[in-house]
């Protein structure tokens, strides 16, 4: 299964999904957005998706209302063995900005979404079928999520970064965050790869996949300013509860220090 966005012949930005049987895919079709979305699509979000079983999927996005009364709004729309339904608005607060990133489906009915709350990192999660309303879990002001990973409902692991904020700067950090018996635990800060370039930093994780209880891998990309844009990918790790500093991912040997900044986020290589 395979998520995404398109634009129609009316320029109107629409979600679409493709299914893969046999080696074989299927051609992509439309889902359909909830009612009250803005018509043209805009504000539309990148999905992200999670199978707990064959033919069992759930897709998350935001869009933007047409009221534009209160922020934009996170949706959801489940397949079941090929057939999409309409999907529907999760519950919110009015005039908030909600902007739920990353999926992750350990059972049917049973789901973790993460992201941005205004400007806080948040998540809501699915009960036997019901959503709840977007809470803030993490903090300070500037932190979210970009991806969560899930053993079940009450064991996850996400990624993302924060700002700090200093008296004279700001700097951005590469975070996770691990849920426990369904309490998440403060953000922690992980550390860079040794021999950064240098400058000033601004690492991001995108992805990362919950193997077992105290053990993960997380991956995404950092950048320097003062430096051409110099950056690349890098992995951070947690073996038997302890993460460790960055390592670097090295890069083709023909990259060109300029090109290194537009790599495509690692989103979809650890996905589970």
């Amino acid at each position: 299964m395979a998520v995404g966005q398109y634009t129609d012949t009316s320029r109107r930005d629409k979600l679409m999904a493709a299914i893969e049987t046999n080696g074989a895919w299927s051609r992509a079709v439309e889902l359909p957005a909830p009612l009250g979305a803005y018509p043209t699509g805009d504000g539309l979000y990148q999905p992200a998706i999670s199978c707990p079983s064959a033919g069992k999927c759930i897709v998350e996005s935001a869009y933007m209302g047409i009221s534009q009364k209160n922020g934009d709004q996170v949706m959801v729309v489940g397949d079941s063995d090929g057939s999409w339904g309409r999907a529907q608005t999760l519950p919110s607060r009015r005039n908030y900005n909600d902007d739920l990133d990353s999926i992750s489906c350990p059972s049917l009915g049973n789901c973790v979404a993460v992201g941005f709350y205004n400007g806080l990192g948040a998540e809501a999660t699915e009960t036997n079928g019901v959503w709840s309303q977007p809470v803030v879990v993490a903090r300070p002001v500037g932190s979210g999520f970009n991806a969560v990973s899930c053993t079940s409902a009450s064991y996850c692991v996400a990624v993302g970064n924060y700002l700090h904020y200093y008296p004279l700067s700001v700097k951005q950090y590469a975070m996770e965050a691990t849920k426990t018996r369904g309490a998440w635990g403060k953000g922690l800060m992980l550390a860079t790869p040794r021999h950064s370039p240098a400058g000033e930093l601004s690492p991001t994780l995108w992805s990362v996949s919950y193997i077992s209880l105290g053990n993960c891998v997380a991956v995404g990309d950092l950048t320097a300013q003062g430096t051409e844009g110099f950056g690349g990918p890098f992995s951070a790790s947690e073996i038997k509860g302890q993460w460790y500093r960055g390592i670097a991912v090295p890069l083709p040997v023909d990259a060109e220090k300029w090109t290194q900044t537009l790599i495509l986020h690692p989103r979809w290589s650890t996905e589970v």
